[in-house]
């Protein structure tokens, strides 16, 4: 899946060959929804791993279940990320965000 395998080719060219995260939508949302293939999360991740870095899921639009199926949106692709980052707008306009970090985050 050329999509996903692009990003070692960033690495490769684009840094020193280590990065420090990868951050992903699984739905985006603002340009529309663009729905990636089932593969590209796990390929996307095993790549960044693989030159030191932490997968970032960013649950924003995502997470409490607006998907559907999961509580997650990362959960529809089978993937399991070092940080989850998630909001919810609540009543009168109150917000609330949070980063929960992974077992590969923690120190």
């Amino acid at each position: 899946m050329k999509c996903a395998r692009d990003t070692e080719d960033l690495i490769r060219y684009e840094t020193p060959g280590e990065v420090a995260c990868f951050i992903g939508e699984p739905i985006q949302g603002v340009g529309g929804a663009v729905t990636p293939p089932k593969e590209y999360f796990q390929i996307a991740y095993d790549i960044v791993r693989k030159h030191g870095g932490l997968c970032i899921a960013d649950e924003v639009q995502t997470a409490f279940g607006r998907t559907g199926e999961h509580y997650f949106g990362f959960e529809n692709w089978g993937v399991t990320p070092d940080l989850v980052t998630m909001a919810k707008g609540l009543g009168n306009g109150t917000r609330s965000g949070r980063a929960s970090p992974g077992p590969r985050s923690r120190p």
